[in-house]
């Protein structure tokens, strides 16, 4: 049996590659520590951020509840300044003889929200000021809410751009139909 002689440099790798593996050991589990953290204190900031966003829709949604409970109480009684309604609103007559939607009314809110004035607008069919394509798409609901006589919410394009939660209803008054509206709520695309 022979012996051999292992040379200096091979036992001190061997006596210092435990060292080092227990150096990469600890500092890869030490990387992989701080990685968790790092994705537990971004999905808690995320959980946060998507409580405040969920608190911001529950208190509109609460302040459209109650505008509207205002309103349709206040029509109801038919006692009612539509213009302190804080978000653009308007009624519509229907012209039986034409078929059509005629424009009656449209608050203070729409007016210096659209930037349009209501003189412009009034006995005027939708498609007069807007346009038929927007028009086609208004008129939609306007029949929906004429055939269901219950308040339909819809999603319609906005005058300036992207589109607008909308809640439409049949108010039969003195033998007109009239078609009211009220937008609830701004939708960004």
């Amino acid at each position: 049996m022979t012996l051999t002689v292992v040379p200096p440099w091979m036992r001190w790798v061997y006596t210092h590659s435990r060292i080092v593996g227990l150096f990469l050991s600890m500092t890869f589990a030490s990387y992989k520590a701080y990685e968790n953290r790092m994705l537990y204190i971004a999905s808690v900031d995320r959980s946060v951020m998507l409580e405040d966003r969920l608190n911001e829709e529950r208190e509109q949604t609460e302040f459209t509840k109650n505008t509207l409970k205002t309103v349709l109480f206040n029509i109801a009684t038919a006692n009612f300044d539509f213009d302190i309604i804080p978000m653009p609103f308007w009624y519509k007559v229907y012209d039986k003889e034409n078929d059509q939607f005629k424009m009656v009314y449209v608050n203070r809110a729409y007016e210096n929200h659209y930037d349009i004035e209501r003189i412009k607008y009034l006995s005027n069919l939708d498609k007069d000021v807007h346009g038929t394509e927007r028009a086609n798409e208004y008129e939609k609901f306007d029949r929906k809410a004429f055939s269901s006589r219950t308040a339909v919410f819809a999603i319609e394009p906005d005058i300036l751009g992207g589109k607008a939660e909308v809640i439409k209803w049949r108010v039969d008054r003195g033998g007109d139909i009239f078609i009211y509206g009220m937008i609830t709520k701004y939708i960004k695309e």
